[in-house]
């Protein structure tokens, strides 16, 4: 067996502004490397104190498979491209960033369920076909509804990301895309200034230097059309439809951004979230559904790159796109998932010159209803509940600004994305989320770990504790990982199927372990 060198953790987080700064002692921890999988986990008793650093072997039950490292997936990403992508701006807390997109936003929510599960961040809509529905010189704007939810959501502590979309007939052919009635973008910058200004917490409603009423709130995040890089130009349900007009969505950036940034210097522009995926033809316009390639730019012609040779760089502040299970494997070229998604938008970047970008993950979910297979395996409650902490743990790690969870509730039976079902009862990712925004919440930030077959994240809680998150995508099996160790110091912990198997170490110095949602946390002293 190769053996597995656990190093010590650095002196500073690799993510400064989660940084505890509490010393620490350097004890690297030796274990073996194991590829039985596991359906059963193993949990430190109180007794374990006294015990010494194990080393960490394999207890087979029953009929094991042992998985060929060669067909264990890596995390590591190809030297082409970046394997990190650290956060630009050290004023967001990195800790600060569990969200959720909700279309209702009833008082039930408001009033402490989303609090419960520690959403600090949400993603709401306004429509400017609803805020100025007809054209009149000067403008005339309808805030009442935009005013009453943006208040709601400041009451309840949350940090909306406003989508801006949904254009007036008057202003465009369709409710998505370019717009396309109008000689210039005089109207849209218009609107987006007086939003911007309305919102921005000073109580002077409209910049003339004159107190109107009441501070409402101070909006930061305004993101522009979800998934611009859809395709379709007649399908506003669906997408943001400038897929194939880059050039008019960077147009419109570049006109929007100094005035927003005028109207309030603490503003973020972010960038409309990309689908950026490949799911194949269309069929009402016989066209992919996204404007996307995952070759690297040289090679390229797809929305992000398209957008960035306009010139659009300079014109948005915050890079967003959305994430889904159902598409890690196809990122493996790029790196881990996630992480292949986020080398993949640096690269693209890079190659236009313009610098790296804080991060966004507007959408990232996974539905609970058996109807849905990935891999060949039907997704499930506790597939579900992985998920969570598994998105989580990659995005914390990658210095992801917010991870937006999509979505609260099932919108349908046949669409169960939510972590509540359609009459509202918690699933088991409902738990799930609480107890992994309750451990990671306010931690320092490792980075991955570099256990080969294992993908893992190193954390250091809010107490001082090392944390490890790991698991390992491998063959179904039975077995269960152990440590040489007396076995009265150790309860089991029963996981929810044989897929994904997870990982652990031990330092039995350190008194406990979780389990959430099937995936092993490990508090580890002296990692």
């Amino acid at each position: 067996m190769v053996p597995i060198v656990v190093e010590s953790l650095p002196a500073t987080a690799v993510h400064p502004a989660t940084t505890l700064g509490i010393p620490r002692t350097a004890v690297p921890l030796t274990a073996t490397q194991v590829t039985t999988v596991t359906a059963t986990l193993v949990e430190a008793t109180p007794e374990a104190s006294e015990a010494v650093s194990p080393v960490l072997t394999s207890i087979v039950t029953r009929a094991t498979t042992v998985s060929p490292s060669s067909q264990v997936p890596t995390v590591t990403a190809t030297a082409a491209t970046p394997t990190t992508a650290a956060p630009v701006n050290a004023s967001v807390d990195v800790s600060f960033f569990y969200g959720v997109a909700s279309n209702n936003l009833g008082k039930q929510y408001l009033d402490g369920q989303f609090q419960a599960l520690g959403f600090d961040w949400i993603r709401t809509q306004v429509n400017w076909d609803k805020v100025e529905p007809v054209r009149s010189d000067p403008p005339t704007y309808k805030w009442d509804g935009v005013d009453g939810s943006l208040r709601s959501l400041a009451e309840a502590s949350l940090r909306p990301l406003v989508i801006v979309s949904h254009n007036p007939s008057w202003a465009a052919t369709t409710s998505c895309g370019p717009h396309d009635r109008l000689a210039d973008e005089t109207a849209f910058v218009q609107f987006v200034g007086a939003l911007v200004e309305r919102y921005d917490g000073d109580g002077d409603y409209n910049g003339d230097g004159v107190i109107d009423g009441p501070a409402l709130p101070n909006v930061r995040d305004w993101e522009f059309w979800n998934e611009p890089d859809w395709n379709d130009m007649g399908d506003a349900q669906m997408g943001g439809c400038w897929g194939p007009q880059a050039g008019a969505y960077a147009a419109m950036l570049r006109a929007i951004y100094p005035v927003m940034h005028q109207a309030n210097p603490t503003v973020r522009v972010v960038l409309g979230g990309l689908a950026a995926e490949d799911i194949g033809i269309n069929p009402a316009i016989n066209q992919p559904f996204f404007n996307f390639s995952r070759q690297p730019s040289a090679q390229a012609t797809d929305f992000m790159t398209e957008l960035l040779a306009a010139g659009a760089g300079s014109y948005f502040d915050v890079i967003n796109f959305h994430y889904y299970r159902a598409f890690d494997r196809v990122w493996a070229g790029w790196g881990a998932p996630l992480l292949g998604k986020i080398n993949w938008l640096n690269e693209r970047l890079s190659y236009a010159g313009v610098a790296p970008k804080p991060i966004i993950v507007s959408e990232a979910g996974l539905r609970s209803d058996p109807a849905k297979v990935i891999d060949g395996v039907p997704m499930s409650q506790a597939e579900q509940a992985r998920f969570v902490v598994q998105i989580h743990a990659r995005g914390a790690a990658a210095g992801v600004d917010s991870m937006i969870w999509y979505t609260y509730s099932d919108p349908s039976t046949s669409e169960a994305w939510g972590l509540v079902d359609l009459a509202g009862q918690p699933k088991l990712s409902y738990a799930s989320y609480a107890r992994t925004v309750g451990f990671l919440r306010g931690g320092a930030v490792y980075g991955p770990g570099d256990w080969a077959g294992v993908e893992s994240y190193r954390f250091r809680t809010a107490a001082g504790r090392p944390l490890v998150v790991a698991w390992a995508f491998v063959a179904v099996a039975d077995g269960i990982y152990g440590v040489a160790a007396p076995a009265s110091l150790y309860r089991t912990i029963p996981t929810q199927g044989s897929r994904p198997a997870f990982f652990a170490v031990y330092n039995l110095v350190s008194l406990g372990c979780f389990a959430v949602g099937g995936v092993l946390a490990v508090p580890l002293l002296g990692l």
